[in-house]
């Protein structure tokens, strides 16, 4: 928002840059001939997610995703301008790399310091800004979410859950597989 970015940028940017897996055209192709009902359950944006199910000619009805709608918001010059310097904070602050099994205490300064200012970023300052509201009211489809839109999906077609395939690849499906295998189907 803060770059000046707007929702037909964005679905732009979309339809332009799609990347598929190797594979998922081919395979969506063949499960659509053979009349199944496919969905597309994503954490991403609607507008990528809707740009992906245009290319594979998913209906829009089947496409669970997070809705994001950049052109509902305001911004003003002195909030873009503060969004610019926090990102640039961000960018200039340390990579953060994790050993297994180490605490807080056992990161360098420059870690530890790099940590405190993203948490001061994402909890303090900009839920204090106008342009917060954006980040309080976008809900991620992810882990229930997901689950959810897996039994509306069902609604939809009026099958069961012994008849679902679910396939993911992120923490954000772990809810959806639980719920699939625990109905009879396939995770």
């Amino acid at each position: 928002k803060a770059q000046g970015l707007t929702n037909a940028q964005i679905e732009a940017f979309s339809r332009q840059n799609i990347t598929l897996t190797p594979g998922a055209e081919g395979a969506f192709k063949f499960l659509h001939s053979r009349g199944l009902p496919i969905f597309a359950i994503s954490t991403g944006y609607r507008p990528f997610a809707e740009a992906v199910g245009l290319r594979l000619g998913f209906k829009k009805e089947r496409i669970f995703s997070t809705a994001l709608d950049l052109d509902r918001y305001s911004l003003s010059a002195a909030e873009a301008g503060e969004l610019k310097r926090l990102q640039a904070e961000i960018v200039a602050a340390p990579a953060i790399e994790l050993p297994p099994g180490a605490e807080a205490a056992d990161l360098p300064a420059p870690v530890q310091e790099a940590i405190a200012a993203l948490e001061s970023i994402f909890w303090e300052r900009l839920p204090a800004m106008e342009i917060g509201a954006l980040l309080q009211e976008v809900n991620p489809i992810g882990g229930p979410e997901k689950a959810r839109a897996v039994t509306d999906s069902l609604a939809q077609t009026k099958l069961a859950m012994t008849d679902m395939v679910y396939v993911g690849d992120s923490i954000t499906d772990v809810q959806a597989f639980e719920a699939v295998r625990a109905g009879g189907g396939l995770a």
